[in-house]
């Protein structure tokens, strides 16, 4: 007969892989033992995915496991029930509009799936006089419209979703003021473990919770004739445990841990497809960046298929609930500086970069914040961008650089031989100042009226300088300033319509 000596023993987080919405924790506690032992590990977190539970540990035979859920007993305080309830019901519609969101992503799958066969299917069929181009029309119509409303939807449901995020992030935060220690459940993991010689060794637990993950977050800042590129990652961990020195890794990857191997799928083939689009220039790409300061040498990027990890130097202390910013890489790259304006939609002349992601990892999606002058300009966000591509970033308003577009004349009259028809005249003046002590690069934008109706005549069309407006009616001048330039210029135009006739959006 065997007899068990029963110990019970708390563990501690050493290290934590971040995924973008569940992380990998792995624990560790040390045991003496000096033969068969029953070991109770208490105080594990009430959201860990028991199918994720996994023990090991060198020189020991790891027997039965098993994890035992451990209620804690209801608040007896009102606020913290009501807070409690609000807090289910807000996580609850939070996991349906993610499981929605999943499925409108699979069903825009689908959709690219066959976008990408059709127009090969539909000129052959067409060719060989087949089928009917009306019904293919209507099939295209389906792919492409459906793929911009599933687009829009999942818009929608996003920004539904980050609205109940914060709302619940606010509950979360007044319930940890109002009862910091409230945990609702834990769990304890039983296990049995034997040791062949008597000696203190260690366990190591491994499991997954789905209540926290990382995502990345940007810094920008304009730095002379180049471009500063700060690269962070927000985690936040909702296990109801404060780690202290833990060991932290950033992944895009998706884990798919569990007792049960996940099925073989059909290993398909297709051809890429392949959009219309400039190719990526690599003018900038083959100018040096400046050197990296030595602490940011440290951060261990590992990209491995598609996936992409940042392993966080040093050990790190992350309080439960509450979002941590982590620095994982910070670079200058070359940029051509461009200014824009646009003055009949807003008085201010922004500042615009240009340069390529010269990372050796792609920049994932993600927001961030841009500082100009050593203060904060406002707000952007970061699509997909991988090594090489090139960045096209508003870096925001530059205060030394000053536009102003005024109504110089406006003048009303009646034409034609019965004096049948108004005319309007107008004249427009933009000036441009540029304070700065050195020349700029300014694309300045502004526009003519266009008619959308045939009684409706625009004549008279003088600009100065000369530029050519699109079919839109925008008008669109390059320029250089030098220091302490200003520019002139001026537009000037007459609408002509029937008399008496309103005519809606003249100013």
């Amino acid at each position: 007969m065997i007899f068990l000596i029963i110990c019970t023993i708390t563990s501690q987080v050493v290290s934590a892989t971040f995924y973008p919405d569940q992380i990998l924790i792995r624990e560790e506690v040390k045991v003496h033992l000096t033969g068969s032992k029953k070991v109770t590990i208490t105080g594990l977190p009430g959201n860990l995915d028991p199918t994720s539970f996994r023990i090991s540990g060198r020189n020991l035979s790891i027997g039965e496991v098993s994890l035992v859920e451990v209620y804690l007993k209801e608040p007896k305080d009102p606020k913290v029930r009501r807070l409690v309830a609000k807090i289910d019901s807000l996580e609850e519609e939070i996991r349906r509009i993610e499981d929605g969101i999943d499925a409108l992503r699979a069903k825009e799958e689908f959709l690219k799936s066959i976008r990408v066969s059709v127009p090969k299917k539909i000129s052959g069929e067409l060719y060989r006089g087949g089928v009917d181009p009306e019904n293919w029309r209507k099939v295209m119509d389906f792919i492409f419209e459906g793929a911009v409303d599933i687009r829009a939807e999942i818009r929608e449901m996003e920004r539904d979703g980050e609205k109940k995020k914060e709302a619940l992030a606010d509950l979360r935060d007044k319930l940890s003021r109002i009862a910091p220690y409230y945990r609702r459940r834990s769990y304890n993991a039983v296990i049995e473990v034997r040791a062949k010689r008597p000696g203190e060794f260690r366990l190591q637990l491994e499991y997954l919770i789905r209540s926290g993950g990382w995502h990345p977050y940007y810094e920008l800042r304009p730095k002379g004739e180049g471009l500063e590129i700060g690269v962070f990652g927000k985690v936040i961990q909702r296990s109801g445990r404060d780690w202290k020195g833990a060991k932290v890794e950033l992944t895009t990857a998706r884990p798919s841990i569990g007792p049960k191997p996940p099925p073989l799928i059909a290993w398909q083939l297709r051809f890429e497809e392949v959009w219309a689009k400039e190719k990526v220039g690599r003018v900038l790409a083959q100018r040096p960046a400046v050197p990296a300061r030595d602490e940011e040498q440290k951060v261990m990027i590992e990209e491995v298929g598609r996936a992409v990890s940042f392993k966080i130097p040093g050990l790190q202390t992350i309080k439960t609930g509450e979002e941590k910013k982590l620095p994982i890489i910070t670079r200058t790259f070359p940029a051509r500086m461009i200014h824009f304006t646009s003055p009949g939609v807003s008085p201010f002349v922004y500042l615009k970069a240009e340069a390529e992601n010269g990372f050796d990892f792609p920049l994932l999606p993600g927001g961030g914040n841009v500082y100009s002058d050593g203060l904060f300009s406002g707000v952007i966000e970061i699509g997909h961008t991988a090594p090489g591509e090139s960045l096209h970033l508003f870096i925001g308003p530059d205060e030394q650089i000053k536009v102003k577009r005024e109504l110089v004349r406006r003048f009303k009259e009646k034409r034609g031989i019965f004096k049948k028809r108004e005319a309007v005249s107008y004249h427009f003046r933009i000036t441009v100042n540029n304070y700065r002590k050195r020349k700029i690069d300014l694309i300045l934008k502004d526009q003519i009226p266009i008619s959308t109706d045939a009684e409706i005549k625009v004549r008279d069309v003088q600009i100065d300088p000369k530029t050519e407006p699109d079919e839109k009616g925008i008008l669109t001048w390059p320029i250089t300033l030098n220091p302490n330039e200003e520019r002139e210029f001026n537009i000037k135009f007459t609408v002509e319509y029937p008399k008496g006739r309103r005519v809606i959006g003249l100013p």
